[in-house]
């Protein structure tokens, strides 16, 4: 990871990196404090979006009768550590 960001980084300015990085901490501080009152954590939020546009997107579909969706069963996520509809969209 070290190596891709060294690479991917030349040129790039010293003040653009450092909001880059705090984004990414914002970003891993909210998984931190997602069990805290502050709010949802950045992943639960971009999970719960992500579910309802594939749920609006299969309506949509089904409705056209044009196309077609693959139908997933549910399995065990291992970052939320629960059992979840596939979103395939959010892979």
């Amino acid at each position: 990871m070290t190596k891709f960001i060294e690479l991917n980084t030349i040129g790039v300015s010293k003040d653009s990196q450092l909001r880059a990085a705090k984004v990414l901490r914002a970003v891993s501080d909210s998984w931190e404090q997602g069990n805290s009152n502050e709010g949802e954590s950045f992943f639960k939020f971009s999970h719960k979006l992500m579910a309802k546009r594939w749920k609006q997107l299969r309506l949509v579909v089904e409705r056209g009768g044009l196309f077609s969706l693959p139908k997933f069963s549910p399995a065990f996520c291992t970052f939320f550590n629960q059992v979840l509809e596939p979103q395939p969209g959010t892979y």
